[in-house]
């Protein structure tokens, strides 16, 4: 009887005691090689060029170190440590990194980033948890040294370079053949070089306005725009160079379709190929140069994302510090646009901080696709 009662008790004792607690997340060393590696960085990237609004797009130059965490039976967070380098296409493209081409030696723009991933390809989910970037021009006394001719960035808010776009954009709106007038949105490059005189490069993005050429206008900037779901925005290349006896403009833009378009173009059925649980906009680019006919239309995608996250950047005019305290003062810290709402196909999962040392893996980190010579500054 009194074996009875014992064995009853235990029994009780096990229907009420607490649940197991899950076990604690496990931070495991990755491969840079590794193909699921590679495939998060690649949808990380993808997601991070695409929920930004301003700057160029990034393409990945190596994979530095990587950590895995498992989540339930089939998810994984990634910890990667990728390296970057900047590319001729603004975010205003929606183009994908791998459509775009990277800057020349001289213009180079390097950097860093700590991403955050969750990928459960099972389920059809892929997020970006989060991010923290530093971004790095070359500096001008080693642009010198290799390239003596080429031309020296300067900081784009100089107002001569806000004067080379208010001039070279008046001639494209002169001689496009865009029925509406186009305003400068912001100036976002600059440089210089002496030739024969003083000649000055600029790049500026640009937005429709309410302006129609049927009708003189004096002054763009005075022009309402286009709402910007139906506006087209583009990005513009413009040069003017001086000589003793005449100066010469340049413009370019490349016109990019507005908002509502690419929407109602992923209506129509165009597949991604990505795991997440929603489709990419497609971006169409219209290149339209001074004096030529030239036409491109390439096709990319664009992941609407909303983790609101902070980049930190470079003073792209800035010489290179030459101390850790000189480079920590010469960072700038850009906050990304909040957006208030998650999307209903966003997964929270729980995620560690990030990794403080590099993976252990033989394998990181991992060979540079595009070495250069401007890569090693420390």
């Amino acid at each position: 009887m009194k074996l009875l009662l014992l064995l009853a008790c235990v029994q009780l004792c096990r229907s009420v005691s607490p649940p197991e607690s899950p076990p604690e997340p496990v931070l495991l060393d990755a491969s840079c090689n590794d193909s699921s590696v590679e495939m998060a960085a690649g949808l990380a990237l993808n997601e991070f060029n695409s929920m930004r609004t301003e700057g160029y797009i990034f393409s990945m130059n190596r994979i530095a170190s990587a950590h895995t965490q498992s989540v339930g039976k089939t998810g994984r967070v990634f910890y990667m440590s990728l390296d970057m380098l900047e590319t001729k296409c603004h975010v205003l493209s929606k183009r994908s990194a791998k459509n775009c081409e990277n800057r020349p030696m001289h213009e180079e723009v390097s950097g860093h980033c700590n991403m955050t991933y969750y990928l459960n390809k099972p389920q059809r989910v892929a997020n970006l948890h989060g991010y923290s970037c530093a971004f790095l021009p070359v500096s001008r006394e080693k642009v010198s040294k290799m390239c003596p001719d080429c031309p020296t960035a300067s900081s784009p808010d100089a107002p001569i370079f806000l004067e080379t776009a208010t001039l070279t954009l008046e001639k494209f709106n002169q001689e496009s053949n865009e029925t509406h007038y186009f305003a400068i949105l912001n100036v976002t490059k600059g440089s210089m070089q002496w030739v024969v005189g003083p000649s000055y490069f600029t790049e500026f993005t640009i937005m429709e306005t309410m302006c129609t050429k049927d009708k003189p206008v004096t002054n763009v900037s005075e022009c309402e725009p286009v709402k910007r779901e139906f506006a087209h925005f583009g990005l513009c290349k413009g040069s003017i160079m001086k000589s003793p006896l005449k100066e010469y403009k340049s413009a370019s833009c490349e016109i990019y379709e507005p908002e509502q378009r690419q929407e109602a173009e992923d209506d129509h059925g165009q597949k991604d190929d990505h795991p997440e649980h929603h489709r990419g906009k497609k971006g169409h680019g219209h290149t339209h140069h001074d004096r030529h006919g030239h036409h491109k239309h390439p096709h990319s995608s664009n992941s609407p994302h909303v983790q609101p996250v902070e980049s930190v950047q470079v003073d792209e005019h800035s010489t290179e510090p030459s101390t850790a305290s000189e480079t920590a003062e010469a960072l700038k810290v850009v906050t990304l646009p909040v957006i208030p709402k998650r999307p209903s196909f966003f997964t929270t999962v729980t995620t560690l901080p990030f990794p403080e040392t590099q993976s252990e893996s033989d394998q990181c980190p991992g060979e540079y696709k595009y070495p250069s010579p401007f890569l090693d500054r420390e």
